[in-house]
């Protein structure tokens, strides 16, 4: 006989697992005893059978180890660093940004069919209108728009006031 051919539970069967189960035997031996069962199956059968737990009784009132002494905590006191002076925090001077509209002389504004890589990419006007250009002026190499439409395109981000820690102390950052 092989370990799957029990494949169900008799009523004995079941009965004399949980008794052995409430015994205090591991399921080990009771797949021991039973024969042609396995660790897990009695496991899972206990556990059908509502006896959970390992079957084991445990015992609440056995003396516990009594535990080891601690040794006393001493307060050791470490020299106090010295206190860093306050230093103001640089604030960035204000720039103005002064936009200067770009003056588009005849011949400059060019369709998308013509730009070319040093060309300005900024669309003029409506794109689904047939006067729809891009302004063509020249641009830096890897970068798409003319100087005058960077200025509108690349504007610096408004900053916000953040709370900086400048050597453990607290200050304020623009």
């Amino acid at each position: 006989m092989t370990i799957h051919q029990h494949r169900t539970w008799t009523e004995d069967r079941a009965n004399q697992a949980a008794k052995l189960w409430l015994d205090g035997l591991g399921a080990t031996t009771i797949a021991e005893i039973l024969g042609n069962t396995s660790r897990n199956a009695i496991i899972g059968k206990m556990h059908r059978m509502g006896l959970g737990g390992t079957g084991r009784t445990i015992c609440h009132d056995a003396p516990k180890p009594e535990p080891k002494p601690r040794k006393p905590r001493t307060n050791k006191t470490y020299p106090s660093r010295p206190k860093a002076p306050e230093v103001p925090i640089p604030q960035p001077a204000k720039r103005e940004l002064v936009f200067e509209p770009p003056i588009y002389a005849t011949g400059e504004r060019i369709t998308v069919m013509d730009l070319v890589p040093r060309a300005c990419r900024w669309p003029i006007g409506d794109p689904g209108s047939e006067g729809f250009s891009f302004c063509g002026r020249y641009s830096e190499p890897c970068i798409p728009y003319c100087a005058a439409h960077m200025r509108i395109a690349y504007q610096p981000a408004v900053k916000k006031r953040r709370r900086a820690v400048v050597h453990g102390r607290k200050a304020v950052a623009a």
